[in-house]
């Protein structure tokens, strides 16, 4: 049997396959390993490197998901896809150090630890070339995740980490799979406290391909501790459309406000508060979409959104007209026709969500 199973989740990372096979084949020399890359349909055909490879060495194997996107889901299907009894996670842009898997995997091996986390923070370990300004965003995230994390764990963060197979299965069931902090899914979603060592590595810069981080890894980070806290009780879909809703009340009160404050009428500064909160609910969709819309596909997408979202804007207009000349209350009409807006808008956004 496998001893070792390496999870690579993968998008637009073609130019990286073969490097990172070649290097886990020096680095895993002596362990029974297979690796299995989770690919997003990439456009720019991993999938088609990684079978290339695969068709030469039985070890590589490649998973492709059409119309799922995201990391933690990802890891999640390379791991139920196999049956080593010791899974290990590494990304494919080359940034994690390969040579820290051998100690992971023998942190595991024969002993009674759960989970072997390759962290950045302990002694040892370093976050490589970083700037200032995201070495404090991964220390600020890495304190919010005391949350839900483990007492004692430096790194929840780390993407880097290999895990016991019966640990994993336990907890999968119960998995938020948001996201791109799978590590810290796993400790959350955990029916018993799971025992763990850390290892020391440097992040390294990346040397081909894209950047991953976006709007969007924020966005699921929250989504996933969202969904481990306040999920227990209330599902993160209603919450997050509870949330978007009374912001887009508030934005288009203050923003009403603020005009006929400034001496606008009613019916300019409520119309202008409409057609700026659409602007804002579609283009705040694209930047924590999985895909972006780019140039011209923005503005047709934005035109798909007007068209679905006309109807409950048009309501918010008339009804805020209407409230407003039988009660000259510019705060109250806004309110009712902001809600009307909010509501329908909320229903567009779950009927033309895209790409999660």
């Amino acid at each position: 049997m496998t001893e070792l199973a390496v999870i690579i989740p993968a998008y637009n990372e073609r130019d990286n396959v073969v490097p990172m096979i070649e290097r886990l084949d020096v680095a895993l020399a002596g362990i029974d390993w297979c690796a299995v890359f989770v690919d997003d349909n990439s456009p720019d055909g991993t999938a088609r490197a990684v079978r290339a490879h695969a068709a030469q060495d039985r070890r590589i194997g490649c998973v492709v998901r059409v119309g799922r996107r995201g990391l933690a889901s990802a890891v999640i299907e390379g791991v139920m896809a196999t049956d080593a009894p010791i899974i290990a996670v590494i990304d494919a842009d080359l940034q994690h150090d390969e040579t820290v898997l051998p100690k992971l995997f023998a942190a595991l091996k024969d002993t009674s630890t759960d989970v072997a986390v390759g962290s950045r923070y302990v002694e040892g370990g370093g976050t490589g070339d970083w700037d200032a300004t995201r070495e404090k965003a991964s220390r600020l995230a890495t304190r919010i995740a005391s949350i839900i994390g483990p007492k004692g764990l430096t790194d929840p963060m780390s993407g880097c980490f290999a895990a016991k197979r019966e640990a994993f299965e336990a907890a999968v069931q119960s998995m938020s799979g948001k996201g791109y902090k799978i590590l810290l899914d796993l400790f959350a979603a955990s029916p018993r406290p799971l025992n763990f060592v850390e290892v020391p590595f440097t992040f390294r810069s990346r040397e081909m391909g894209e950047s991953k981080l976006s709007l969007r890894v924020l966005y699921d980070y929250f989504l996933m501790l969202a969904d481990h806290t306040i999920g227990k009780v209330l599902p993160v879909s209603y919450l997050m459309l509870l949330v978007g809703g009374m912001a887009s009340v508030l934005g288009h009160l203050v923003f009403v406000a603020i005009l006929t404050g400034l001496g606008t009428g009613f019916s300019v500064a409520h119309g202008a508060a409409i057609a700026v909160l659409l602007i804002v609910s579609f283009a705040f969709r694209e930047a924590v979409a999985h895909r972006p819309r780019k140039g011209s596909a923005w503005f047709i997408g934005f035109g798909a959104f007007l068209t679905a979202a006309a109807p409950g804007w048009v309501l918010n207009g008339w009804l805020g007209l209407s409230i407003f000349s039988s009660t000259n209350s510019a705060m109250v009409a806004a309110l009712a026709g902001a809600a009307i807006g909010a509501g329908w808008s909320a229903a567009t956004l779950m009927t033309l969500r895209r790409d999660g």
